[in-house]
């Protein structure tokens, strides 16, 4: 698999921060990474990289659909926007790969929980 990865990308992240009022470190647009920081850390990269491979396996196109029904079920749930955020899926599945150093497996987000 080959990505783009561009950092320094300020302005872009910062405008996708005000525009969907989450803490944005990178975004990921297939099939490039865009990160805040000239310099993005390990666990950033590692996470980014996770959404990749998420958008691979879904398409690309139903991993926005997918993510947006699962942000606004959250929202309509919790009215919290960084909460909602949270409980996305593919936010859990890579969260959880970074935190516990565990292998992505091919659709390891479709099992996950969406309300705890």
């Amino acid at each position: 698999m080959s990505w783009y990865e561009l950092t320094g990308c300020k302005k872009l992240v910062r405008f996708a921060d005000k525009l969907f009022h989450f803490n944005v470190e990178g975004l990921v647009l297939f099939p490039f990474i865009l990160y805040e920081d000239d310099k993005p850390s390990k666990t950033n990269r590692q996470r980014q990289k996770i959404h990749l491979q998420q958008q691979l396996e879904t398409l690309v196109i139903f991993y926005y659909f997918i993510y947006w029904y699962d942000f606004w079920l959250a929202y309509w749930h919790y009215r919290d926007i960084e909460l909602s955020h949270l409980k996305v899926r593919f936010e859990q599945e890579a969260i959880h790969g970074v935190c516990n150093g565990s292998k992505k497996t091919f659709w390891g987000w479709f099992n996950l929980k969406r309300w705890d």
